[in-house]
Parts: structure tokens; C-alpha cells; sequence
């Protein structure tokens, strides 16, 4: 099976989705945590998603090797080398959540609360996390 690289699974699964943006080759319109992120061995940052406040955590910034969920005092980093798996909310639930479970058997709650009109903004990052979980050999 080809392996299909983080940030072209993110193109897909997360382009339509407005509370999403991308970072562009021009480092100034990078989110301001880009440098710590970087040195938390994450690799280069694809784009952040901002939750709609109060929502917490405020933004959850994907790199190519994680991601980096962001709150005050909150931060929480995940490699995609370390999900086993991800599930999100019933088609029919009203919940944000999803829940994704560590190798380490950790299981770690991140809530994608936006949407636009009738669209979830959860469902969009389901997919993307699933995908990029089975080309890393989880699931």
C-alpha cells in the first residue's frame, strides 16, 4: 500500500473545513506556537484548527509527525506513530469529542467543536485521523 504523506491526507480531509488554515511557506502567517512545536520533535507544521471560545483546548496545531493541542496550561502533544486508534461521535450524536487510544493504552479526548451551517467540523478530523493512523499501521 503507498503510504500517502500527513499533509496530503490534511488536504483532503481538512481544506473545506473555514476554523482550519493552512501554513504556507511564509513563516509570518504561521500560528505562534510553530517554533515550540518544531522543537517538540512534531516536524514542520501543516495548519491549525481554532476552536469557536469558550471551547477548550483553543486550537490543535497538526504537524507532520502529531499534534499539539493547545490551551492555558493544557498543552497535550500526540504522534500519529503512537495512536492505535480514533473514533468520533455517532452520525446522530450531538457530542464534539473524539477519542483517540494510545499504544500505551492511554486514551485521550480532543473536542473539534465548529461547524459550518449543518456540517461538523468533527467528522472532517475523524477522517483525517483515521487515515493517517492506518498509514501508519495503527487500526
Amino acid at each position: 500500500m503507498t503510504r500517502i504523506s500527513v499533509y496530503s491526507r490534511a488536504r483532503r480531509a481538512l481544506r473545506d473545513i473555514p476554523r482550519f488554515q493552512f501554513v504556507s511557506g511564509d513563516r509570518s502567517e504561521a500560528p505562534s506556537h510553530t517554533q515550540e512545536v518544531q522543537t517538540r520533535a512534531l516536524g514542520e507544521v501543516i495548519g491549525c484548527y481554532k476552536n469557536p471560545e469558550p471551547v477548550q483546548p483553543e486550537a490543535i496545531l497538526v504537524a507532520e509527525h502529531g499534534l499539539l493541542s493547545l490551551g492555558p496550561g493544557i498543552d497535550q502533544c500526540i504522534n500519529f506513530s503512537d495512536i492505535k486508534s480514533v473514533a468520533g461521535p455517532g452520525a446522530n450524536a450531538d457530542s464534539s469529542d473524539i477519542s483517540v487510544v494510545l499504544k500505551s493504552g492511554i486514551s485521550v479526548r480532543l473536542r473539534v467543536a465548529g461547524r459550518d451551517g449543518k456540517y461538523r467540523d468533527v467528522f472532517s478530523f475523524v477522517r483525517f485521523l483515521s487515515r493517517v493512523t492506518e498509514d501508519m499501521g495503527g487500526q
